[in-house]
This record gives structure tokens, C-alpha cells and sequence, in this order.
């Protein structure tokens, strides 16, 4: 996927600039990672998901949840729902998982949502992703990066009995990435210089 269509969406679909700036930031941290990591992965892949993981943003941006899944949850899936009705739906699953704390489907529905939905990072390309997005300056805390660091977020996942096993899936993808060479002092360095 090129700029030029990358930015028709933003335009189309009323992206702000703090959050395009956001999601190109986490773009290119993901393309470090992947040039780091000993595993195949796909770049283009990797870097249009990473340009359009929240693109489902826009679409909340008065802030009218109708739930807490809705609030936490929901522009994951409308950045699924926009990429599959703009035909990108192998970008859409891998920008729709970009959390690393996962969310599996019997969880979902506990949040409330009937249908269902699977949003754990799944490939390599959505656990590089999910880590590059939430590996923000405000969430390091150097010696645990597998915690949740936000006090919202921790609330949330404890109202939802699913503290323990979100974090216990981030620390498995951060460790996976680890495994293949991701090289996290130097992330550390790269991010807070």
C-alpha cells in the first residue's frame, strides 16, 4: 500500500493529526523490531497495518461508547470493519489485533459482546504490531514492560476478571519477540533519547 492511499483514508475517514503522527511513529518502531526479530515477516504487510491500526478512532472521537467493551475494544473493530469495506482485509487482521493484551473470545463476550471475537495478536506481524504500539515513552517502566501501566486499562481488565491473563499474554509476546533476537535495551535507548 502506498502513501498516497494511506493518507485518502486518513482523509476519508477523519483521522486526527496526533493520531496519524502516532500511528506512524509506531510504524516505524515496528519496522525496527522486524528488522531485528530472526522470523519472516511481512513489511509491507506489517508497515500498512501499523499505518492504520487506529484508524477506527475517528469513528469515536465524541466519545460515545455504548459499553466498557465499546470504549476499550471498539475501534479495533471498527479499523477492521473500515479496512474489509476499503478491500484490505489481510491488513485488517493484522491492524484490528494491535493490542498486546489480546482479547479472546470467550473474554469478549464476558466484556459484552455477544458475537464474540478473537482480537490476540495471531501472527508475527500482529505481535510485532501490538508490541510496537503499546512500547510508548508514558508506559515504560524499565525493569516490567508486561504490565499494565495505564490505571484505566488495569481497572478495566480487573472488572473483567482478565488482569492476570492479559499480562500473562503480553509477557508470552514479549518474550516470543525476545526469543527472536528483538533486542530491548536498544529499543529502550532508541525510545527514551
Amino acid at each position: 500500500m502506498d502513501q498516497e492511499t494511506v493518507d485518502k483514508l486518513y482523509k476519508k475517514y477523519n483521522v486526527t493529526k496526533d493520531k496519524i503522527l502516532h500511528m506512524r511513529q509506531v510504524a516505524k518502531l515496528s519496522l525496527i523490531i522486524a528488522e531485528m526479530v530472526n522470523l519472516k515477516v511481512d513489511k509491507q504487510l506489517l508497515a500498512a497495518a501499523a499505518l492504520l491500526h487506529d484508524l477506527g478512532t475517528a469513528y469515536y472521537r465524541g466519545g460515545d461508547y455504548k459499553d466498557d467493551f465499546d470504549s476499550y475494544w471498539g475501534h479495533h473493530l471498527k479499523t477492521r470493519d473500515f479496512l474489509i469495506k476499503e478491500g484490505y482485509s489481510k491488513i485488517a487482521d493484522v491492524a484490528s489485533k494491535h493490542n498486546s493484551f489480546g482479547l479472546t473470545v470467550a473474554e469478549s463476550k464476558k466484556w459484552g459482546y455477544k458475537k464474540g471475537v478473537s482480537l490476540v495478536p495471531d501472527s508475527d506481524e500482529a505481535r510485532i504490531l501490538a508490541f510496537a504500539d503499546g512500547f510508548r515513552k508514558e508506559f515504560i517502566k524499565k525493569k516490567d514492560c508486561t504490565k499494565v501501566q495505564s490505571k484505566d486499562s488495569a481497572s478495566l481488565f480487573k472488572k473483567y476478571g482478565m488482569l492476570k491473563a492479559a499480562e500473562e499474554r503480553k509477557k508470552k509476546l514479549f518474550n516470543y519477540l525476545v526469543k527472536h533476537k528483538m533486542d530491548y535495551e536498544a529499543l529502550l535507548k532508541l525510545i527514551t533519547s
